[in-house]
């Protein structure tokens, strides 16, 4: 009689086929952070999250450098290439670097000037400005124009320079200006104060000693 004999199932072994990394291409400013995934592809077409074991590496680690979580820190202006690595497999993405955006801020922000002629100085400060060329000037109002808004001391000023506004004799109506400042060298990039105007007025208190009266006067 024969005998019959059984061989055990044999289970394939999955290999690493690819390494996606994604994004795979992206632009990010100075000072920013940026997380890269690792998504491998096995020889069975399945797919498996390698972001935590793969090992990271960037090209130009003065351009920016990748954590073992695999997220960048841009450092300076630049490209570079991020690779992720396992089981002898690599993948990798492109990374540039970009100048920070040319930002325009105003302090304060926002004032009140008394009326007539009070006065404020406001500064501007241009940052990310490569060829600092400051700012210029205007002054606007729903109730009024020109010097019916109050007066600058200076139509343009360098970045971190003070100017001085000097409010009206008379309040517009409503009794609120603009100052506007907008970056020389991109005049895209703007930022505003807010100016309310209010009238001047004094008190004073008089007392009648010898005749035992007294009263506050309020003068407007």
């Amino acid at each position: 009689t024969g005998v019959l004999a059984f061989q055990p199932a044999q289970t394939a072994t999955r290999t690493l086929q690819s390494i996606a990394v994604t994004p795979s291409t992206v632009s990010i400013g100075v000072g920013a952070t940026q997380p890269f995934t690792a998504i491998g592809t096995f020889s069975d077409g399945s797919t498996q999250n390698l972001t935590s074991v793969s090992a990271w590496t960037s090209s130009n680690t003065g351009v920016a450098t990748i954590n073992a979580a695999g997220v960048v820190s841009a450092a300076a202006v630049g490209t570079t290439i991020m690779g992720a690595a396992f089981a002898g497999v690599t993948g990798s993405a492109d990374l540039t670097v970009t100048a920070p955006p040319l930002a325009v801020t105003i302090s304060p922000a926002t004032a009140n000037v008394q009326l007539p002629g009070g006065t404020q100085q406001v500064i501007a400060t241009v940052m990310n400005d490569a060829q600092n060329g400051g700012v210029t000037w205007t002054l606007s109002g729903s109730g009024c124009s020109g010097s019916a808004c109050g007066t600058l001391s200076a139509p343009a000023s360098a970045s971190g320079s003070p100017i001085t506004y000097t409010a009206p004799a008379t309040a517009p109506t409503p009794p609120a200006v603009v100052l506007t400042a907008t970056s020389v060298t991109d005049n895209t990039r703007t930022s505003s104060a807010s100016i309310s105007l209010g009238g001047a007025f004094s008190a004073w208190m008089y007392i009648d000693f010898e005749g035992g009266a007294d009263g506050t006067t309020i003068n407007g």
